[in-house]
């Protein structure tokens, strides 16, 4: 999860996750992406 000293971003994560696991599904390489500073919109 990415957080800060008073700030968690749930959303963010939960977005990111959902994509990766819809380019799992679809086969899709997701090595050129492996970057945890991507949102799921990036992603997507």
């Amino acid at each position: 999860m990415v957080t800060t000293e008073n700030y968690v971003v749930d959303e963010y994560t939960k977005e990111r996750d959902r994509e990766i696991e819809l380019a799992k599904k679809n086969g899709v390489d997701l090595e050129p992406y492996a970057n945890d500073e991507y949102t799921g919109f990036q992603l997507h």
